[in-house]
């Protein structure tokens, strides 16, 4: 009982040991509402910077359009019904980022609306995550990435085959940070802990 109790510990805790991740989260309940530059860095996040790739229409808005997910949240719109996009520039490297996002009106656009996150590091295409919306324009999906390391994230709305469409995008809780990737080796001591946990429940 104690060999099971033990091998069982070392698996959770190299499981856990994978899952950790260092994020942090931007939900925009700090800053003001109204206009924002290009360049825009929210309120506690000094090393990330916000831009509307096509003029400048970033905005803070109090949620109270349907496009956010409660009344009393702060959300970033990107203005312009266009074919701009969300550029997001980091200081450092990251690998993983998220967002909730809004705005994917089927009806406006005439037609299924896509989410596309591109990531890119040094100027230079890393990867990128295109999601089927569920087109009913509320902030209720979440797209993300977890993978090689980037330090540009570029958000729009797309056609099926990542043609931009004109929309506005809106989004909220653009959490990002570093995730621990585990190794092949790692991986494989995670695979004998659980085969050892199996061999002692035989043996009890």
């Amino acid at each position: 009982m104690k060999i099971k109790f033990t091998i069982a510990l070392a698996a959770a805790a190299l499981v856990f040991g994978l899952a950790q991740a260092a994020t942090v989260t931007i939900d925009f309940q700090a800053d003001p509402t109204g206009a924002k530059p290009n360049g825009y860095s929210p309120i506690g996040h000094p090393g990330v910077t916000l831009t509307d790739t096509i003029g400048a229409d970033l905005s803070v808005f109090n949620g109270l359009p349907v496009e956010c997910a409660a009344a009393a949240n702060n959300c970033l719109s990107v203005d312009g019904d266009d074919t701009s996009a969300l550029q997001i520039d980091f200081a450092s490297v990251i690998n993983t980022l998220s967002m909730d996002f809004g705005n994917d009106d089927a009806v406006f656009h005439g037609g299924p609306v896509w989410a596309l996150l591109q990531m890119y590091l040094n100027n230079v295409f890393v990867a990128d995550v295109l999601m089927a919306s569920n087109n009913d324009d509320i902030m209720n999906q979440t797209i993300s990435y977890m993978g090689a390391g980037f330090d540009r994230a570029v958000f729009a709305y797309t056609d099926a085959n990542k043609n931009r469409i004109n929309l506005i995008e809106v989004v909220d809780n653009i959490a990002y940070g570093t995730t621990r990737i585990p190794e092949p080796g790692t991986l494989a001591l995670v695979g004998l802990a659980l085969a050892g946990l199996g061999w002692a429940r035989r043996k009890a």
